[in-house]
């Protein structure tokens, strides 16, 4: 699936539903079906808290779900703009193939003070001016140039052959955080 995210301001690169949005619930991630319940003591993670996380990650782990069904994961780079999170990766990849089978997955971030999982769904996106806006900022932030053509291929013009990539907005549906005694899910 492709995203085609129009060119301009962030509330246009976002103006995608649960793309950039907060979300809609926090709630303690086990209840009392679980073995070891939480109740409404818990203290919850505020997402403010994840998306700081988010933004501090340089590289994430890309979960992806192979044509057989195995797992696949390996880090990627990862940017978090304007309330949204973006990886790179090679369209012809394991996990471009994989993302072009199946597009749901899981993206792991860890630190000492939060272990996140997002899952949702990854989509390409394809229009030039986002395109150009991610490109700078992956310049800007890991001195990554790529280039952008005005068909919206992406390529690295420093390696032989510029190989191809794809800048992957991942759509949230759930997440999950620990931090310390807090065990948060947060929902779109």
């Amino acid at each position: 699936m492709e995203t085609r995210i129009p060119a301009g301001d962030a509330v246009d690169l976002l103006g995608r539903e649960g793309v950039g949005a907060p979300p809609a619930r926090t709630e303690p991630l086990f209840g009392p079906s679980d073995a070891s319940p939480f109740d409404d003591r818990a203290p919850l993670t505020p997402w403010v808290e994840a998306e700081r996380w988010l933004t501090a990650a340089s590289t994430v782990w890309l979960a992806t779900v192979r044509p057989d069904g195995r797992p696949h994961a390996v880090p990627v780079f990862a940017l978090w703009v304007d309330g949204a999170l973006f990886v790179t990766l090679r369209p012809t990849s394991r996990k471009g193939r994989n993302l072009a089978a199946n597009p749901q997955v899981s993206v792991i971030v860890s630190s000492e003070e939060l272990e996140l999982v997002l899952e949702g769904r990854a989509e390409r996106v394809r229009e030039v001016g986002a395109l150009r806006r991610l490109t700078g900022v992956l310049a800007e932030r890991f001195g990554w140039r790529l280039a952008v053509a005005g068909d919206g291929v992406v390529v690295d013009p420093d390696l032989p052959g510029e190989p191809e990539y794809g800048i992957y907005c991942v759509v949230p549906r759930v997440s999950f955080g620990f931090a310390g005694s807090s065990a948060t899910r947060w929902s779109w």
